[in-house]
């Protein structure tokens, strides 16, 4: 059965790939808060499997904050 998270990340990635070069102020900031909503599912996939600990997960997703 297929992670959902996995899914998502899946379908997330291929919207973002699919954008042509953002224009307009909307349109670049819709598609930095796409990444970064793609960046932070990321590392929850990684803290699941175990590839960052929780305090790399809360680091990472600081820095993507910012």
């Amino acid at each position: 059965m297929p992670d959902v998270l996995d899914d998502e990340i899946s379908r997330s990635s291929i919207r973002l790939r699919l954008q042509a070069a953002p224009k307009t102020d909307d349109e670049r900031r819709e598609y930095h808060e796409e990444l970064d909503r793609v960046s932070a599912l990321k590392y929850v996939q990684q803290l699941r499997k175990g590839k960052l600990s929780p305090e790399e997960f809360h680091q990472k997703v600081e820095l993507t904050a910012l």
